[in-house]
């Protein structure tokens, strides 16, 4: 009896970029581990084609933007037209963080510190954040070597990084690089909503060195995470999936 798959999925990418091929392979490679069926797709004008030959639960956007494009946001919006879950970053998401002045002007309002235009190694305690979504999002800090943090500091950074994401609307995961001043008070420099998802990359290698996730479980909790709000069922290893 041949086994129904968990779940079908499109990953969406551009071959502008070597790494970008390597993430779509690898991501692929984790997916199929967990009974998914995956369909690789390029961003180029066949895609709403491609999209509706067959049916999908899932998108994956691994798209980025070369210079002159908009893949990110197009490939959203083209998704929510389809009514197809999309994993990454939402229409709005992408535009807002794509203009730094309207960026900076949500999060002022919403009194979130930001740096712009500064490098982030003039700061000595400038650190990485990883989050990933769920009902309780993992967040996941990269400390340069010989660097430590109070509990505090991580509690404060922990509810920055939550903050911002809900102030952007963002969704699945993200990526943030942050500066703590004199206080332990984190300050934002820059933000990712689209990080690099490539086995090798700082996303997947901070998330198993710090709580011991392997890559085909980390790239699976998203997809688990989107399923859960498109309330998909679970099915497969999906069951007994957890952190």
């Amino acid at each position: 009896m041949i086994p129904i798959p968990s779940f079908n999925i499109s990953l969406i990418y551009y071959p502008f970029f070597e790494w970008n091929v390597r993430e779509a392979n690898d991501i692929k490679s984790a997916l199929e581990a967990f009974g998914n069926k995956v369909f690789l797709h390029l961003a180029d004008h066949d895609l709403i084609y491609n999209l509706r030959k067959q049916p999908l639960d899932l998108v994956f956007n691994l798209t980025r933007n070369p210079a002159g494009t908009v893949f990110d946001y197009t490939i959203s919006a083209i998704c929510e037209l389809l009514e197809i879950t999309l994993i990454g970053p939402k229409v709005f998401t992408a535009s807002v963080c794509r203009d730094k002045e309207t960026l900076t002007l949500i999060l002022k309002h919403d009194g979130i510190p930001i740096l712009e235009k500064l490098a982030p190694h003039k700061f000595p305690r400038y650190i990485q954040v990883f989050l990933l979504d769920s009902t309780n999002p993992l967040i996941f800090i990269k400390l340069p070597s010989k660097m430590k943090i109070t509990s505090q500091a991580e509690a404060k950074i922990k509810q920055f990084c939550k903050k911002i994401f809900q102030s952007l609307h963002c969704s699945s995961f993200c990526e943030y690089e942050i500066y703590l001043d004199q206080n332990e008070n984190p300050i934002l420099l820059n933000i990712d909503i689209l990080p690099n998802l490539e086995k090798i990359a700082d996303f997947a290698t901070t998330v198993k060195n710090t709580k011991g996730i392997d890559y085909t479980k980390f790239i699976n909790l998203i997809v688990l995470n989107a399923a859960s709000r498109a309330n998909l069922p679970r099915t497969g290893p999906y069951l007994s999936l957890k952190v």
